[in-house]
């Protein structure tokens, strides 16, 4: 087995503060590359305390406030050995949870500043309670009802004390700036977004007689210590207990892993059953445009040959037509030849004019009502309606009106 070399690494101190809030934070002494990142140290210090080190965030803790909040790539060169370094464990990156920075507060900074997961939005109640639960090793809280901020006196000195208007907690919750200037008091729901300990802080602003009487500074401050800090050298069986943290470790990866790859699975049959749906919806419509299609074409095709007959007939009924106004003319001038004449002549111009009544559309003489363009264009009212334009000449785009 290849050894790692002493002089390629360093070991830094590390206070670790579990997501399990009645758990008291560990010591540990972490051995890591000298030229490694933060994320070297969260594996390796994930490693010996048997907690994921995705979930795990390196601070830099100085006067009860974060110096210094670290990403995972920050080089460990940053970390001195007079650093106060705490490692916070963290609940899973998900839409409604985040992670804010919480300090303590009364008349100056005191305690441990944390790092909580919270409901990205809550009330104000509700983020109280989760807070109060989050400190529960060393906060506890009063029965309900009980008047705790009134001083205990004899009866009398308490009827002459005037009423006292009840606090609303043990604290009160701030929004402030990194550098601890106040932005707004919550009262109200509030909505916090990711990282939200990056730029604002919640401040919990603590009643001095709340803290005196339900703040257990002792239990806060309180730190047990891994074999590791007092130089203790790992056994048989303390290698083999480490070992089966990292195997649950590994196993809690690789469950929450499958769960993902289940949920994914699912949602792709769902989508695969969408994309079902709407193929079938696509045959069934694009078979309705193609009967629609067909239908179209076969009336178009009687309308033509409707059209046809009717143009035939037509012209056979203007014939006929023209031969009975000769026969009829000549019957009523006689035989003479200008009789004769005249009626040719007046048959020929009659022809000629209906010619000049020509539909330039359905090329049949234009019927009633009769519209035309500036170049006399005719187009009869039934085919008006069929030109790309109605108001425009097919063949010169002028404007066509009534004549």
């Amino acid at each position: 087995m290849e050894r790692s070399d002493p002089k390629k690494e360093r070991q830094i101190e590390v206070s670790l503060f579990y997501l399990d809030p009645s758990r008291a934070p560990t010591q540990f002494k972490v051995t890591c590359p000298k030229n490694g990142t933060m994320a070297d140290l969260c594996q390796a210090l994930g490693a010996m305390a048997g907690v994921p080190s995705s979930n795990l965030t390196v601070t830099d803790v100085y006067n009860h406030r974060f110096q210094k909040i670290y990403t995972p790539d920050d080089h460990l060169t940053h970390i001195l050995d007079s650093d106060n370094i705490f490692c916070y464990e963290t609940a899973p990156e998900e839409a409604a949870v985040v992670t804010v920075a919480v300090y303590q507060w009364e008349r100056r900074s005191f305690g441990q500043p944390l790092l909580v997961s919270l409901p990205a939005e809550c009330s104000q109640a509700e983020l109280y309670r989760a807070l109060l639960v989050r400190m529960g090793r060393y906060v506890t809280p009063p029965p309900e009802g009980e008047e705790w901020w009134r001083p205990t006196r004899p009866a009398r000195e308490m009827e002459e004390i005037d009423e006292e208007e009840a606090p609303t907690g043990l604290f009160t919750l701030h929004l402030v700036t990194s550098y601890g200037n106040d932005m707004f008091t919550i009262k109200d729901t509030i909505k916090l977004t990711s990282k939200n300990y990056l730029t604002k802080v919640l401040r919990l602003d603590w009643d001095p007689r709340a803290k005196e009487k339900f703040f257990n500074e002792t239990a806060a401050g309180k730190f047990t210590q891994d074999d590791s800090l007092s130089g203790k050298k790992e056994g048989g069986m303390e290698k083999v207990a480490a070992l089966e943290r990292e195997i649950k470790v590994t196993e809690k990866v690789m469950l929450s892993e499958e769960n993902k790859l289940a949920d994914i699975e699912v949602d792709m049959n769902e989508v695969r059953a969408q994309r079902e749906t709407n193929e079938r919806e696509y045959r069934q419509r694009k078979n309705e445009l193609d009967e629609a299609e067909k239908e179209f074409k076969t009336r178009e095709s009687l309308v033509k040959k409707c059209k046809g007959k009717s143009t035939t007939k037509l012209l056979a009924q203007k014939d006929q037509l023209k031969k009975v106004l000769e026969e009829a003319a000549a019957q009523a001038v006689g035989t003479s030849t200008a009789g004769a004449w005249v009626v040719r002549f007046l048959v020929d111009s009659i022809a000629r004019k209906a010619a000049g009544l020509e539909c330039t559309v359905c090329l049949t003489e234009a019927s009633n009502p009769i519209y035309g363009c500036s170049e006399y264009h005719l187009l009869c009212g039934g085919c008006k309606g069929r030109v790309a334009s109605c108001s425009h000449c097919p063949k010169c785009s002028f404007i066509v009106k009534i004549l």
